[in-house]
């Protein structure tokens, strides 16, 4: 019968019993002489067990989580006992440690311990750790908890460590430290030693008895692990080789603590270098920790943490790991490669007391220490920090492979290096970079959080430039809000990084083996970033051409195949393009995956603003290209916008990196026109405001070119198109004020142009077309006089141009459309014949170009239109059965151009119209049941318009239109519950519709005619 609460209770606990474990793993390697699990009497409150190690006592608390809450805080703790229980332990025994274990994070204490670890005594922690409100919140709590006097707890907390890691980690780590003690299997050796525990329950367990344990099991020990344990007669000692001379028994119960170790003919330093500098804040990385050891202890070869972003926390998760582990070291060394690496090892000679002569080659000297270095007792600790020359590791690689004896842990923005083993280090998540944005701005509120999460995307989560931001803002803001995240996130958006609106001196810890505290810009910090690498391996014209391209497009994962269609024109050389593409991710520029087989490149947007900021001179020159190849994706057909070389789907992604270029380069000629195509293909898609926010930026463009060269034709007659994209996109907005502004001042331009030019046809068909616009803008408005007029001008011009150029399909496809115009103008007002006219002479224009063209989606969609003005004109004459006959070929028409370009939706919007036409006209001839059908696949059709586009007014119309219909359906059925109904709905829309465009003189007419209809019942 197990005790409750006892060892197959505790030992049922998959978390708990790994670590375990692993505990059991650190005494058969020597970093430890026993352990007591769940100890009897008050030793045991709280605690899971006491590891007895080389250097003293840990109590081991180890909880897998915090119930679903996700993380750990104070009161948590507190509350669960973990606080009472390290309290109590550190009261007994100063010198022992607490170690609490989680698979949850724990909120501020780590920081707690790591400050106080870090601080040369209490005053120094008082007046530097605590100097952030959240740390000394969090202390003035710990102190409320434990009840003891502030420096105890200081005390307290030197002792109390805090590691989080995950049950997958925790797993493989304990595999690997097992591969390497213990011969077999490593699951069944993790099973063994955790049945192991479960048999010495209340009774200490030590090394012999693990040892026979896993030979009663069919385990025996890996030769070097059996040798950890002896001396060099061969007989078993009781500690670790690496701890001899360390500590010396004083017999009065403390502890001198050695600092060099003793070897024959001399005594070594502990630490061969200068320690490294510990930050003050960090977070977020104990899984990296483990991940780290694990992986040394798993292979004696060197390791490389790796990511090409600089500031991104490599070189202080090294530091900090230094500091976790520098205990389960004989020796430990920390040297700064910016350039030599030879340089750097050789300045372990002086330490490890290793003499050249004066002539002695490089070469030969490092022969000499590498051979001082395999002395050394194992194991040794050397981190080398900052490399990143490539050509400098692949000299002195064979040095570093040799130092078997070692642990090497290295700092590079080189991605991989000659198949060594690298651990990619990754940008904080959003949650913790926030907690050490906080701990850099106190002042952050809460409710800022979603700002902090733009500007995190904005920067990449890059970890130093996060900080620079909140030292900024806190400096910025020290008495009073002057500089507020949204306008922060603004800046990043659309200044950049590098032009930030505020900025003041920050302090940051420097590079190098003795860093200093830099006081500078932090604009200056940032763009110094990248200084190293161009000093290792400058860049050549070919890698900053595609740095450059890169740097203006979206900062994302780039399939290799579409950056070569972006970037390449039919006579570069690809293979160049992809070594370039290579060497650069290689050497730390760009982030290099491989996703589904496809290789992607990435630039991050720190070295995006670097780029474009070193290059700023050079940048549109080498990005010419690129917005040559987005003019020629997103090229349209004249007058529907279809898009003629690029899917739909692809125009989307083009067209959102369009809008990316456009804010990256300064302006000229070509993105001014990149302007336009963006927006015809927002217009063409029905985002309204896009398209009016594209159209107004090459307005903006071409108006500054206008006016710098007043007698350039040329800018002028592009000037003029943006007004006249301008008032067209009023005009579906509704702000009709604005719309005849544009479409006047289109005309107005268009006038000037055609008199300095009068043979230019180009010139004289951008006036018919102004000529045209105005006609529509009149026609709106109500003034269907002056519409006439227009239309008859815009007639007058296109026949003109037509008889000059006959063979200009164009031009003849602006003249069927001038008659359309003619022909509605007429029907509207009263003039049924001349209407019939009109539309009978687009109709023959329009046939004529879809035979000579038929596959040309604008001179199709004019033929479905004529047909469809056709029905309404033999409707008005009451010839049903031939209007019948011109919506079926119209239905049929838009159906195919609807299935051409499903994204067009104009096209779409044609088809729910035909649907519209053909239920009227079946109505009218008495099939309300056909009726019904056509009006409902009108109601589905403009319900998924208005929800693509909910600012596009003509299809919100549409669909106020739709449930009309529905209602006179119904309410001829009987049904006047339902009729009313979709009524209401209706005088829902049009009432908005009013209201956002109260002269749309249709608008006024069908809310008026809904009122009436639902005042009378």
């Amino acid at each position: 019968m197990p005790y409750p609460g006892g060892g197959a209770d505790k030992m049922g606990n998959y978390y708990e019993a790994l670590w375990t474990v692993y505990c059991l793993l650190r005494i058969l390697k020597g970093e430890a002489t026993g352990i007591i699990l769940e100890p009897l009497g008050d030793e045991g409150d709280g605690v899971e067990f006491k590891l007895e190690t080389n250097s003293g006592s840990e109590y081991h608390q180890v909880k897998r989580q915090n119930g679903s809450a996700g993380h750990w805080k104070l009161p948590e703790l507190n509350a669960k006992g973990v606080l009472a229980a390290a309290k109590a332990k550190l009261s007994k025994d100063e010198a022992a440690q607490f170690r609490f274990i989680s698979q949850d994070s724990v909120a501020n204490l780590p920081e707690l311990c790591g400050r106080a670890v870090t601080a040369a005594d209490y005053d120094a922690f008082k007046t530097f750790a605590l100097d952030a409100e959240v740390h000394s919140t969090a202390f003035a709590q710990l102190c409320a908890y434990w009840d003891m006097p502030d420096e105890r707890v200081y005390a307290c907390l030197r002792c109390v460590r805090v590691e989080t890691l995950s049950e997958d980690t925790l797993l493989e780590l304990v595999k690997a430290l097992a591969a390497t003690l213990v011969s077999g299997n490593e699951q069944a050796i993790v099973a063994s030693l955790r049945a192991c525990c479960e048999d010495y329950w209340h009774r200490p367990l030590d090394r012999e008895a693990i040892v026979a344990h896993l030979a009663n099991a069919d385990f025996t020990l890996i030769a070097s692990a059996q040798d950890r344990l002896k001396d060099g007669a061969g007989n078993t000692i009781l500690c670790n080789q690496t701890q001899i001379g360390r500590q010396i028994n004083l017999g009065n119960n403390s502890t001198y603590h050695e600092t060099h170790i003793h070897y024959a003919e001399k005594s070594l330093p502990r630490h061969l270098t200068t320690t490294p500098f510990i930050p003050d804040v960090f977070q977020g990385r104990e899984e990296d920790l483990l991940a780290i050891r694990a992986k040394l202890e798993a292979n004696s070869q060197p390791l490389l943490l790796v990511n090409g972003q600089g500031g991104i926390g490599k070189t202080s998760l090294a530091a900090k790991y230094w500091q976790s582990y520098q205990g389960h070291y004989a020796h430990t060394a920390w040297l700064y490669a910016p350039s030599r690496l030879d340089d750097a090892l050789l300045m372990l000679a002086l330490p490890l007391q290793v003499n050249f002569p004066d002539t002695m080659l490089t070469a030969q000297r490092l022969e000499v220490l590498q051979t001082a270095v395999a002395n050394l007792t194992a194991p040794c600790l050397l981190i080398i920090d900052n490399a990143n020359n490539a050509d400098e590791l692949a000299q002195h690689w064979g040095f570093l492979h040799a130092c078997t004896n070692c642990h090497i842990l290295l700092t590079s923005r080189l991605n991989g290096f000659n198949g060594a083993g690298y651990y990619p280090i990754k940008a904080l998540p959003e949650d913790v970079a926030l907690r050490v944005f906080n701990s850099h701005y106190p002042q952050h509120r809460t409710a800022d959080d979603g700002l902090f999460f733009g500007i995190y995307q904005a920067v990449g989560g890059n970890t130093l430039v996060l900080e620079l931001l909140a030292k900024n803002l806190a400096a910025v803001n020290a008495n009073k809000v002057f500089y507020p995240l949204s306008q922060l996130l603004a800046d990043l958006q659309q200044r950049g990084l590098l032009q930030l609106a505020k900025t003041k001196t920050v302090k940051v810890m420097g590079k190098g083996a003795l860093p200093a505290l830099q006081v500078a810009n932090p604009t200056a910090i940032i763009a110094a970033l990248y200084d190293e690498l161009e000093q290792i391996t400058p860049l050549s014209k070919v890698e900053q051409w595609l740095l450059c391209n890169l740097a203006v497009l979206p900062a994302e994962n780039w399939a290799y195949g579409d950056l070569a269609d972006l970037l390449l024109s039919p006579e570069d050389d690809e293979e160049i393009f992809s070594d370039t593409l290579s060497g650069l991710a290689v050497r730390g520029w760009l982030e290099n995956s491989i996703q589904n087989g496809i290789s992607h490149y990435k630039s991050s947007p720190v070295v995006q603003e670097i780029t474009r900021h070193k290059n700023a001179e050079r940048l549109q020159g080498y990005c010419a290209g690129l917005v040559v190849k987005l003019i020629d994706k997103l090229d349209y057909e004249a007058d529907s916008g279809h898009l003629l070389n690029a899917s739909y789907a692809d125009a989307a992604a083009y067209c959102r990196h369009a809008e990316t270029v456009t804010t990256g380069l300064p302006g000229d000629r070509s993105l001014a026109v990149l302007h336009e195509r963006i927006g015809r293909y927002h217009l063409t898609t029905g985002n309204m405001d896009k398209a009016l926010r594209a159209f107004t930026e090459y307005h903006t463009f071409m108006a500054t070119l206008h006016e710098c060269e007043p007698n350039n034709l040329s800018i002028k007659s592009s000037l003029a198109v943006a007004c006249q994209y301008l008032g067209s996109v009023h005009n579906m907005l509704g702000d009709l004020r604005q719309a005849l502004h544009w479409c006047e001042e289109d005309y107005r331009l268009s006038q000037e142009l055609h008199a300095a030019a009068p043979g230019h046809l180009d010139f004289k068909n951008g006036l018919a077309v102004a000529c045209q616009h105005l006609g529509i803008t009149h026609t709106t408005l109500g003034d269907l006089q002056q519409a006439l007029r227009c239309y008859e001008d815009y007639h007058c011009l296109e026949q003109e141009l037509h008889a000059a150029a006959p063979g200009h399909l164009g031009f003849k496809n602006n003249l069927a459309v001038a008659c359309s115009k003619l022909g509605d103008t007429h029907t509207k007002l009263g003039d049924l014949q001349q209407a019939l006219h009109w539309y009978e002479e687009y109709h023959r224009l329009e046939q004529e170009l879809h035979a000579a063209a038929p596959g040309h989606l604008d001179f199709k969609n004019g033929l479905a239109i004529a047909c469809q003005y056709l029905g309404i004109a033999h409707t008005t004459l009451d010839d049903l059965q031939q209007a019948l006959r011109c919506y079926e070929d119209y239905h049929r028409l838009v159906q195919e151009l609807h299935a051409a370009a499903p994204g067009h939706l104009g096209f779409k919007n044609s088809l729910a119209v035909a649907c519209q036409k053909l239920g009227t006209t079946h109505a009218t001839l008495g099939d309300l049941q056909q009726a019904l059908r056509w009006y409902q696949d009108y109601h589905r059709l403009v319900q998924e318009l208005h929800a693509a586009a909910p600012d596009h007014l003509g299809f919100t119309n549409g669909l106020a239109s739709a449930l009309v219909f529905l209602g006179q359906h119904y309410e001829q059925q009987g049904n006047l519950p339902l009729a009313l109904g979709y009524y209401r709905q209706a005088q829902t829309l049009s009432a908005e519709l009013v209201a956002k465009s109260p002269l749309y003189v249709e608008f006024q007419n069908n809310l008026a005619w809904v009122n009436g209809r639902l005042e009378s019942g």
